[in-house]
């Protein structure tokens, strides 16, 4: 019997008795030992110590609980208040409660304290413990599990912030944590995912801190700053900055690699962190120590802003390229235009500064949308992670899933702002029983009426009947009464009027985050809805002002659709405008790849040792060529050993390089194709296409990464640079796509 459980029934049964009772009766009914019943009696007593209950104990008398009936009553009200608090009821609860109090604790905590905590059994701890561990090892963290010692978390300081920060977005409500501040500051009870009890442990892991007054604190270093946070940023520095003074509370400081603070020590933001230091040792009792300062700046130069802007290593002319590159690969990948979007533009510069300086300074970043975004827009997350590729290459690191789906939000708002993406249609069958013209009407009329519909087949009820359709269908609709377990039906009739227009409507728009339908009705009043052939009368009156077209559109267009309309043609003039400012010429950008990548520096080779060595010889085309020196190809090396298989950018290619300052004396690429191919110890693995890239500076490189971007997203022109007998013929394919 669990613990809390049996304190409840011996209460219970102490309740009832009229007169004494003795342990050892006691420990025969409950089924433990009589310590183990002296034990629990004290616990009741110490329960019921403020209600005017009285535990008598007394050798050879028994035990005997004195009161009045309404005293007791409240007992029991307080007993189900601690079952509420102690009763976890999931893994996943019981796994996050262990997790705070290990935070908390300095000491190791044994395990009978956690199952005492959890109301379960040890083995059960175990198990959650496993949990924990697999948890911890994500983060950096070790568990340490040791008989007659307990557990403890262990492992460096800023892995510690770090997994704090992120047990907090996971078990806290809203994930960005805006709520917490307001409740906080309102003396409120947090809500989190948990259940009663779990409050406590949030309160007591950021430690009885004013949170209103750090508030005061952030709010100086925007205004220092010249910029505003965006809410979760707001948030997550308030955040930070608490976890920060109860860890110095603890007495447990940061450390920074003395490297990493040096270039810390060059950032303007270390200014304003120092005088954030200076204001929070004003209002509690810690002083801030120069590796806090620097983790704070940290945090500054890794916030995202909504108003203003960060610096980050890339100038703004570099980290604008980057943006137009990164871009470039999703229009490619959708072949859509989004280079005149703006607003994605500037949305991206801001993003990439916060992701830059993220990725420099080592800080995790937890996207809390990230299962939604790669369900509902699959196709754009992986067209997103394309583009985070050129990010990889530039900083020599991999952008994690949490970044990419940030990048994914920003793409796909754009795509959205062009309708582009393919709504999923509503696949439908209809059963008609009037016979094939009216069949065939309903078909036609359905087609008019909507584009969300596809119809796939066309029968009668009878056949409707164990139909395999049923399983390739998302409802039916029918001309006829008809009843289906499986599927919704929707009757209408055979000449589909108004109303049944409406039913289905009704239907779709019910069901639009299952189909990814968007509401038909507005799309007909949108401002897409331009004649058919204005395109032509555009192109035919170039050189008039969008007022005067619009003149020329007037017989196409109903009066409240003239204001749209007009809209959107200046939008199709700024976007031309834009192109040609740019000079984004499709034709020309497709030779970029190929302007560094000539003839002579392509290699097929059967099989090689390992990935040093594909480097190597990847590298000594370029090295025979005079365009490197020797040291820039050990200096790839060097940079794998050091920062991992972060040269692995898609399945079966890895692009190695190394600085401008290690060795190139003139832009180029090569490729070295490997038939067996090797293992780089990624999940891209086998490596059949090894790039080196020798950049001459910090962009003139980007057109040909996006063009080998373009390269690992065509699996048929991989296949048949794979196949491929002879460097001309891959030459020759690349060729093709590249310049044809």
């Amino acid at each position: 019997m669990k613990k809390s459980t049996r304190l409840f029934e011996l209460y219970k049964y102490l309740v009832d008795q009229k007169g004494p009772v003795s342990i050892q009766v006691l420990s025969e009914i409950l089924d433990v030992s009589s310590r183990t019943i002296r034990y629990d009696l004290n616990e009741i007593e110490d329960l019921i110590k403020k209600y005017e209950l009285k535990l008598i104990k007394k050798p050879n008398f028994g035990v005997l609980l004195e009161g009045e009936a309404e005293e007791q009553f409240k007992v029991f009200a307080e007993f189900n208040d601690f079952y509420n608090s102690r009763h976890f009821r999931s893994a996943k609860m019981r796994k996050y409660l262990i997790l705070y109090r290990l935070f908390q604790k300095k000491e190791p905590i044994l395990i009978f304290e956690l199952a005492d905590l959890l109301d379960v059994s040890s083995a059960t701890v175990s198990k959650d413990l496993d949990q924990v561990e697999e948890w911890l090892a994500k983060r950096g963290l070790a568990l340490i599990r040791r008989r007659n010692y307990g557990v403890q978390i262990e492992g460096a300081e800023i892995d510690i912030r770090h997994a704090m920060k992120s047990l907090l977005n996971e078990s806290y409500e809203t994930g960005n944590m805006i709520e917490l501040l307001n409740k906080s500051n309102k003396k409120v009870d947090f809500k989190s995912r948990l259940e009663h009890g779990y409050n406590e442990e949030i309160k007591n892991l950021l430690g009885e801190l004013n949170l209103g007054e750090i508030e005061s604190v952030v709010k100086v270093a925007e205004k220092e700053l010249g910029i505003r946070f965006t809410d979760s940023a707001f948030t997550g520095l308030i955040v930070h900055v608490a976890f920060a003074i109860s860890r110095l509370l603890a007495e447990q400081d940061i450390k920074i690699d003395s490297e990493r603070l040096k270039m810390i020590k060059k950032k303007d933001e270390i200014e304003i962190a120092r005088k954030i230091g200076a204001l929070l040792e004003e209002k509690f009792p810690v002083e801030i120590p120069e590796d806090e300062i620097g983790f704070i700046t940290i945090h500054l130069l890794g916030a995202k802003m909504r108003e203003g802007r960060a610096d980050s290593e890339l100038n703004e002319n570099e980290l604008e390229y980057l943006v137009k590159e990164m871009i470039r690969v999703v229009e490619k990948y959708f072949s859509a235009n989004l280079s005149a979007d703006q607003k994605l533009y500037s949305g991206l510069l801001v993003h990439l500064q916060a992701i830059v300086n993220r990725i420099i300074f080592n800080l995790p970043i937890q996207n809390p949308l990230l299962e939604d975004i790669k369900e509902k827009y699959s196709e754009v997350f992986e067209a997103s992670k394309l583009a985070a590729r050129l990010i990889q290459s530039e900083f020599y690191v991999e952008v994690s899933e949490d970044e990419v789906g940030y990048l994914t939000i920003h793409f796909g708002a754009a795509l959205e702002r062009i309708n582009f993406q393919q709504k999923k249609k509503a696949k439908v069958a209809i059963v008609c029983s009037s016979g094939v013209g009216t069949t065939n009407l309903l078909e036609v009329r359905l087609k008019n009426e909507f584009k969300a519909i596809e119809i796939v087949d066309s029968l009668s009820s009878l056949d409707l009947e164990d139909n395999e359709i049923l399983k390739e269908i998302d409802f039916v609709i029918s001309t006829i009464p008809l009843s289906l377990e499986a599927k919704d039906v929707i009757e209408v009739n055979p000449f589909l009027e108004e109303k049944d227009i409406e039913k289905i409507k009704s239907y779709l728009q019910q069901r639009k985050i299952e189909y990814g339908i968007f509401d038909e009705a507005e799309e007909e009043s949108s401002s897409d809805k331009l004649p058919l052939d204005y395109k032509s009368l555009l192109a035919e009156n170039s050189g008039l002002e969008p007022e005067e077209i619009i003149e020329l559109l007037r017989p196409f267009l109903d009066q409240e659709q003239i204001p749209a309309a007009l809209e959107k043609i200046k939008n199709y003039f700024a976007a031309e405008k834009e192109k040609r400012k740019t000079k984004v010429d499709v034709k020309d950008k497709k030779n970029d790849l190929l302007e560094l990548l000539k003839k002579d520096q392509i290699k097929i080779i059967e099989k090689i040792a390992d990935w040093k060595e594909a480097i190597k010889e990847a590298g000594s085309l370029l090295l025979a060529k005079d365009l490197i020196e020797e040291r820039y190809i050990k200096r790839m090396i060097e940079i794998v050993e050091d920062k991992g298989p972060y040269i692995a950018i898609a399945p079966e290619i890895c692009l190695a390089h190394a600085g401008i300052e290690d060795g190139v004396k003139k832009s180029a690429i090569s490729l070295l194709v490997i038939k067996n191919g090797i293992k780089l110890g990624h999940q891209f693995d086998p490596i059949k296409f090894v790039f080196v890239l020798a950049p001459i500076d910090k962009k003139g490189h980007m057109p040909a990464l996006t063009d080998i971007m373009d390269f690992a997203n065509n699996k048929e022109l991989m296949a048949g640079a794979a196949a491929a007998e002879s460097e001309a013929e891959v030459y020759k394919l690349l060729e093709k796509n590249f310049v044809g």
